[in-house]
């Protein structure tokens, strides 16, 4: 009798142990049945963290049939990050989800999301991925606000950045006239958007100097503003931008060395199209190169007299070369 019980006590010990385990072994069969591919970026949750935030959103825990891949990608990308989803089977794509946030962890809480919603048996039974509505990143109140409610749909919101900088650089007539230039800009960035818009307003001064036959000297110093509109590419590390615009001010010139020295000046008026490649150094500031083309509007020419010669024609083209820095912020 005492062994019989014996033995009936053990028997119902490990059955209650089974019991217990059980949950266990189901949970962590449901972590390892999805094939999730990530690589967390510095300051972003762990590969183990997106995965357990995938399991606590699927409604029927990670279905040990399903035979795709979840490759998940998230990057900094102007003040900003972005994050990927790309749903595989068999090595082809099936779709693509995409959205910005102003953090890691927005992003990546809209990326369980996403998982989440993949992982339901229905679509699982069709074999296809419900439409592809480009997802928008959830509008916090703050910048800072790092707990999202559930994302919604429909593009992501444009914003507005102002850009302040200078550059030094010539304007090549042929005569090369050194100066600089400052300048300011405000550019609409959308994320879905390959180009933005943007309006760029500054003012730069050049000098030269000419020494005509039969002596003397003349120094010539331009002082023009210059309005423009331009078509705006960023993609961190890379910024270019193509512009149109016009050019006005004034040339001056004036003589030394002579008996009779003196001045004058004449209106500068010359439509522009310019390039700028640049490249980010930091998410606030980038450098850019310059490249383009005057088309001035004004012939005067500039003569010495006693005995007349010819010292300065304004020429039908002119060219710029130049690089500077500029610095950007985000508007509230």
């Amino acid at each position: 009798m005492v062994r019989s019980s014996s033995r009936c006590g053990l028997a119902a010990l490990v059955f209650g142990l089974l019991l217990v385990r059980s949950p266990e072994v189901r949970a962590e069969r449901d972590q390892g049945g999805i094939d999730l591919r990530y690589e967390p970026p510095e300051g972003c949750p762990a590969h183990e963290e997106l995965r357990r935030a995938i399991h606590d959103r699927s409604p029927h825990g990670f279905p040990s049939a399903d035979d795709r891949s979840f490759r998940v990608r998230i990057e900094p990308a102007d003040g900003d990050y972005h994050g990927r989803l790309e749903i595989e089977r068999a090595g082809r794509t099936l779709s693509v989800r995409e959205i910005r946030g102003p953090t890691c962890d927005v992003v990546s809480t809209a990326m369980a999301v996403f998982v989440a919603i993949a992982l339901d048996p229905a679509e699982l039974t069709a074999g296809v991925d419900p439409p592809s509505t480009p997802p928008a990143s959830p509008a916090p109140a703050a910048h800072g606000d790092a707990s999202p409610r559930s994302p919604t749909t429909g593009p992501v919101a444009p914003r507005w950045y102002l850009g302040t900088g200078m550059s030094a650089g010539a304007v090549l007539h042929p005569p090369a006239a050194w100066g600089g230039r400052v300048h300011a800009e405000i550019t609409r960035l959308a994320a879905s958007a390959f180009l933005a818009p943007e309006l760029r307003l500054s003012w730069g001064w050049s000098e030269f100097a000419e020494s005509p036959p039969r002596g003397g000297e003349a120094s010539f110093r331009f002082q023009t503003v210059r309005a423009e509109a331009c078509a705006l590419h960023a993609r961190a590390p890379i910024v270019a931008s193509a512009c149109g615009g016009i050019e006005a001010g004034r040339l001056s010139a004036t003589t030394r060395n002579l008996p009779r020295a003196g001045g004058m000046s004449e209106a500068w008026y010359a439509p522009t199209a310019i390039v700028r490649p640049g490249w980010f150094l930091v998410d606030w500031l980038s450098l850019e190169a310059e490249l383009g083309v005057l088309f001035p509007l004004t012939r005067a020419s500039f003569v010495l007299a006693e005995p007349e010669r010819s010292v300065y024609r304004i020429p039908n083209v002119a060219f710029t070369a130049a690089a500077g820095f500029r610095i950007w912020a985000r508007l509230p």
